[in-house]
């Protein structure tokens, strides 16, 4: 973590040092930005799939809804040209994401707070970014010839400043229990708080801007990827559930299938028995009629 905080540091300084070289490219910032969004929905929708991984970031309803609603800010970021939208919503999406990342210090209870906290996070960031959009002309100046305003550095150092207060909480978890999930989010919360912090020594366009924006990507391509593995052993192991059950389910059959085939042979074997058991009782009743007969027979003849 000192490392790549000194790291981040130092690439700031650097650029910093090129703070007059401008380098405007409209459809490359939709672009990393769109891609951003993707990555943040994607992620918070795996999160939703995984959330039975207790005791984990990616557990974490809290986690999920910051991703989501930061997804659904960047998606309406990307669509807007420079002007009153464009920082106010950059600024908001990472406030939102530092907000709710920030609730991890808070459990969210029950099945429905889980569940109820992603959808809620996603439907206020995208009501909030489409009034954005509608009403621009009355948001408050975010950036004057380039040089941001000292609302637009404070709402970022805000965001920053939330998104490392809930770098401790992982590492606790990651130190008690040992999960790589909650040091990578704490790494990523780390990304992310010093994307925020940096953006007051940035400007439109400068290098130092389009350095925490590449930061920001870094940060959703490395938890993302991880995310997407751990999904996969996910699938693999309710796949495997799936065919253990299925095979055991056949074998139950088989075996139903022989019980049956067992009690049908019981049963034959009973008929028979109770037929020959039948035949014998006959046989003894005409045994004692012939007795009967025969001593009918000698006590005439006496």
């Amino acid at each position: 973590f000192i490392v790549a905080s000194l790291a981040s540091v130092a690439i700031s300084a650097a650029l910093g040092l090129m703070e007059h070289s401008l380098w405007p490219s409209e459809p490359l910032h939709s672009a990393v930005e769109t891609f951003g969004a993707f990555e943040a929905i994607t992620l918070g929708g795996i999160m939703l799939l995984i959330r039975g991984r207790k005791g984990s970031a990616l557990g974490s309803a809290w986690v999920a809804a910051g991703f989501l609603s930061m997804g659904a800010l960047d998606v309406l970021h990307a669509s807007v040209r420079p002007g009153a939208a464009f920082v106010w919503l950059r600024s908001w999406s990472s406030l939102f994401g530092g907000l709710f990342f920030s609730l991890v210090w808070i459990e969210a209870r029950g099945a429905f707070m889980r569940r109820a906290a992603p959808a809620s996070a996603t439907a206020l960031a995208t009501i909030f970014g489409v009034f954005s959009i509608v009403f621009a002309g009355s948001l408050p100046l975010m950036s004057v010839k380039g040089e941001f305003t000292a609302l637009s550095v404070g709402i970022n150092m805000v965001a920053g400043l939330l998104f490392l207060a809930a770098m401790p909480k992982f590492l606790v978890s990651w130190w008690r229990h040992g999960t790589r999930d909650d040091f990578l989010f704490a790494f990523i919360c780390l990304l992310f708080g010093t994307s925020g912090l940096l953006f007051r020594f940035s400007q439109l366009w400068d290098p130092g801007w389009w350095y925490w924006h590449f930061l920001r990507l870094a940060a959703y391509v490395i938890v993302l990827s991880y995310s997407l593995l751990i999904y996969r052993r996910f699938v693999v192991g309710i796949t495997e559930a799936v065919s253990g059950i299925s095979s055991t389910a056949a074998e139950i059959a088989a075996a139903v299938e022989e019980h049956d085939k067992t009690v049908s042979a019981q049963a034959a074997s009973v008929a028979e028995t109770t037929a020959a058991m039948n035949e014998l009782s006959s046989n003894a009743a005409l045994s004692r009629e012939q007795a009967k007969s025969a001593s009918s027979c000698a006590e005439e003849a006496l």
